[in-house]
């Protein structure tokens, strides 16, 4: 829903785990939406990654095996949704700043139970 109100095109996943939300954020993208997503295991997007080609939304994914803090990106997002290590929220936030388009929303997994 996010998604939709904000028209995002450009949108970031750190910590990809199964891939259900990043496939709930591939299908919920328009055609020409990108996601750029990042975790440091690569196997993490493999489980899921059958379900997002059965689906047809790879085209739209940009997956990079890496620590998100560390990657240096040039262009900015419309929404970015992090789902990695709790304890690394406030780094994550911190690089993230940087990146969201003014407007655009930062969301967080989890943020009341830590």
């Amino acid at each position: 829903m996010i998604l939709k109100l904000t028209k995002a095109k450009k949108t970031m996943e750190i910590g990809v785990f199964t891939g259900h939300s990043l496939l709930a954020t591939a299908l919920a993208l328009s055609e020409d939406g990108q996601i750029t997503a990042i975790d440091k295991n690569q196997e993490y997007y493999d489980v899921g990654l059958p379900f997002i080609k059965k689906a047809g939304m790879e085209h739209k994914i940009n997956f990079i095996e890496s620590d998100a803090t560390k990657e240096e990106h040039k262009e900015e997002f419309d929404f970015v949704f992090v789902d990695a290590d709790k304890t690394n929220y406030v780094n994550y936030h911190e690089h993230l700043k940087k990146l969201v388009k003014i407007g655009g929303v930062i969301a967080y997994d989890n943020t009341l139970c830590h």
